[in-house]
C-alpha cells in the first residue's frame, strides 16, 4: 500500500497536466474576458457616442452565464469537459473578431454580449472543475483552487495586456490580440492536455462510472445538505457582490483618494487569488466544513470593521478588504468541493452547476442592492450594513451541515485503473 505522501504525489504527477490545461484555458478565455471587458468601455462610448449603459455588456454576458451554469453541467456529462472547454474558447475568439471587424450597434454589441455568456459557460467553473476534479482525491481542494484560480490569473494578465493595446493600437486591434490569445494559448492547451479520468470500461467520454446519465442529470432535492450549501453560498455571496461592484466607490465615500482606493482594490484581488489557492489547501487538511466556516467568519469582521469605521484608515481597510476578499477568491472551491464530498463525481457537472447559478445570482443580486443603496440615501451605508450579517449567517449555515453529516453518506472514491481520453 502505498503511503499518504506518496497518494498525493502519484496524484500530480498523473493529473498535472490536465490541471495546468485547465488554468491556461480558463485564464485565457473566462479570466481575460471578466477582468478585461470593461476597459472597452470609454473607447467605444468616445467612437460611437454611447452613453455608458449602452456601452457596458459584461452585466447581459454575467446574467446569461448564471442562467447557463445548470445547462452546462448537463452538456458536460453528455460530451465531456474538453469538447465543451474546446468550443468555449473558439467561440471567445469569435466574439472577439466579430467585435475587432464588424460594424456595431447597440442591438449588435448586446447579442455578442449574450455568445459571450454562453462561452463562459461552456469554457468556465463547470468543465474545467469537472475534469480536474476526476484526477484527484487526497489533493482534491487544493486542485480545484489551483484550476480556479486561472480565472483571476486570466485578469492579472489579461488586464495589463489589453490596456496595453488599446494604448497603443486601439480597442479593435486589441480586441484582436486577445482573439489571439483564445485560439493560441488557451485552445491547444485544452485540446492537447484537458484530459478526464475513467474507469476501464468506460464508453462514454467524460465519465468516470457507470452511473445512468438519467442519475447524472438529477438533483438531490430531498437531501437537505444541498439545499444548506445553496443558502449557504446565497448568504455568502450577496455581500461579496457589494464588494466586486462597488468597492471602489465604497472606498472613496469612506475618504480615500483615488491612489489609495487603487491599492486598496489591489489587495482585494490579490486577496481573491490567494484565497482559492489556500481554501483549496486547508480544505485537504483540516475539517472542511470548518474552514469554509471560519473563512466567512473572518469575512464578516472585516465587513464589519468597514462599516464600523468612520474615517479612511488604510491598515483598517486593508485588512478588511483581504478577509473579504480570501472569501471571494474561496466561495467557488468551497461550492465544487462540497459537492464532490457529498454528492460524488458522477453528478458532479449537474449539482456544481447549479450551485455556480445561486453564486452568480447572488454577487449580482449584492451589486443590484449596493446600486439601490447609493441611489437612494447617497452613500453606501445600508449595503454595507448588510454585509456582515450575510457572511455571519453563511457561517451558521456552513456549521449546520454537521446535522446531516454521516461517514455513510460521504462520496468515497476508490483508485480506479487509469485511462484518458
Amino acid at each position: 500500500m502505498p503511503s499518504a505522501h506518496e497518494a498525493r504525489e502519484s496524484e500530480w504527477r498523473r493529473g498535472g497536466m490536465c490541471l495546468a490545461a485547465a488554468i491556461i484555458g480558463y485564464a485565457a478565455g473566462f479570466g481575460f474576458f471578466m477582468f478585461s471587458a470593461n476597459l472597452f468601455i470609454e473607447p467605444m462610448r468616445n467612437e460611437f457616442g454611447w452613453t455608458v449603459s449602452e456601452a457596458t455588456f459584461l452585466p447581459i454576458s454575467s446574467v446569461v452565464l448564471a442562467v447557463c451554469f445548470p445547462i452546462s453541467g448537463k452538456l458536460v456529462d453528455i460530451f465531456g469537459p474538453r469538447l465543451l472547454a474546446s468550443l468555449g474558447l473558439a467561440g471567445f475568439a469569435l466574439c472577439y473578431l466579430l467585435l475587432a471587424s464588424i460594424p456595431l450597434s447597440v442591438p449588435v454589441l448586446r447579442a455578442i454580449a449574450v455568445l459571450f455568456g454562453i462561452c463562459c459557460a461552456l469554457a468556465g467553473a463547470v468543465p474545467f472543475g469537472r475534469s480536474v476534479a476526476s484526477w484527484f482525491e487526497k489533493n482534491v481542494g487544493l486542485a480545484l483552487g489551483l484550476a480556479g484560480s486561472g480565472s483571476t490569473l486570466g485578469g492579472v494578465i489579461g488586464l495589463p495586456f489589453s490596456s496595453m493595446l488599446i494604448a497603443q493600437f486601439g480597442w479593435r486591434s486589441a480586441y484582436l490580440g486577445m482573439a489571439g490569445v483564445a485560439l493560441l494559448v488557451g485552445l491547444p492547451a485544452i485540446l492537447l492536455f484537458l484530459r478526464t479520468r475513467k474507469h476501464s470500461g468506460e464508453t462514454a467520454p467524460g465519465r468516470d462510472d457507470e452511473t445512468p446519465l438519467e442519475e447524472r442529470a438529477s438533483l438531490p432535492l430531498s437531501d437537505e445538505r444541498y439545499w444548506l450549501l445553496a443558502a449557504a453560498l446565497a448568504f455568502c455571496c450577496v455581500p461579496i457582490g457589494i464588494y466586486l461592484n462597488h468597492v471602489q466607490p465604497i472606498l472613496s465615500g469612506s475618504g480615500f483618494d483615488l491612489a489609495s482606493a487603487t491599492a486598496l482594490g489591489s489587495f482585494f484581488a490579490l486577496a481573491t487569488f490567494g484565497g482559492r489557492i489556500l481554501a483549496g489547501f486547508l480544505l485537504d487538511r483540516l475539517v472542511p466544513r470548518l474552514v469554509a466556516a471560519g473563512c466567512m467568519a473572518l469575512a464578516a469582521l472585516g465587513a464589519f470593521l468597514i462599516m464600523q469605521w468612520a474615517g479612511p484608515a488604510f491598515p483598517v481597510f486593508a485588512i478588511a478588504l483581504i478577509l473579504i476578499g480570501l472569501a471571494y477568491g474561496a466561495e467557488a472551491d468551497f461550492a465544487a468541493f462540497f459537492t464532490l464530498r457529498y454528492f460524488g463525481l458522477a453528478r458532479f457537472s449537474m449539482v456544481f452547476g447549479t450551485l455556480a447559478m445561486v453564486i452568480a445570482f447572488a454577487v449580482a443580486f449584492g451589486g443590484f442592492i449596493a446600486a439601490k443603496s447609493a441611489d437612494t440615501f447617497g452613500n453606501y451605508d445600508l449595503a454595507t450594513s448588510l454585509a456582515p450579517a450575510g457572511f455571519a449567517v453563511a457561517a451558521l449555515l456552513i456549521l449546520g451541515l454537521a446535522l446531516f453529516e454521516r461517514p455513510d453518506r460521504l462520496q468515497v472514491r476508490e483508485a480506479p485503473k487509469i485511462s484518458s481520453h
